[in-house]
């Protein structure tokens, strides 16, 4: 299964496409066992990435303060 390791300098939240713009990076793209490649960009809108800037500062809970679903 392929994977990917994303760097930016600079990643910013649009909640009207909520949705996040990475600009200035590279995506390295691991696509087998020495399958690698880097492709630069000035700007990447990941679909993947769907957390919120409030669900990536929220703080964790205790265990005990976690329910079963």
């Amino acid at each position: 299964m392929p994977s990917l390791h994303i760097v930016a300098d600079e990643a910013v939240y649009d909640s009207a496409r909520s949705g996040w713009s990475l600009r200035d990076g590279y995506l390295r793209l691991f696509a087998g066992r020495d399958v690698e490649r880097t492709f630069a960009f000035e700007e990447l809108r990941p679909t993947t990435f769907t957390e919120t800037p409030e669900q990536l500062l929220a703080q964790p809970k205790e265990p005990e303060e976690m329910t079963y679903g």
